[in-house]
């Protein structure tokens, strides 16, 4: 499924919001759920169950497609964060992506 070049673009920035959070020299090893629990929270007009959850999944899937790039040996954040029930927003919360939309991503 491709998304659009407006929903690259948010999840870009949202992505971005969260690493000037946590500090361009921050370590991923380093990093815990708490970090991103704090930094939804700070997040203006977030709201609803689902939108809490889709910003939420944005980090936990850049460190899930880093294992499986096998750029990082684990994702040092795993079962450590909150997903609310209810209001799930499915597809939108990306588990899985290609090298190219990481890229995309992180331009």
């Amino acid at each position: 499924e491709k998304h659009s070049a407006e929903r690259y673009r948010l999840c870009r920035d949202r992505l971005r919001s969260f690493v000037a959070t946590l500090g361009r020299e921050a370590k991923v090893k380093a990093m815990r759920g708490k970090q991103i629990e704090e930094w939804v929270g700070t997040l203006e007009g977030v709201q609803s169950a689902g939108t809490r959850t889709l910003y939420k999944g944005m980090p936990v899937a850049v460190l899930n497609w880093a294992v499986k790039a096998k750029l990082i040996a684990r994702n040092p954040i795993r079962g450590e964060i909150t997903f609310e029930e209810g209001g799930s927003r499915g597809k939108e919360c990306v588990d899985a992506w290609s090298k190219e939309v990481f890229t995309k991503i992180l331009e």
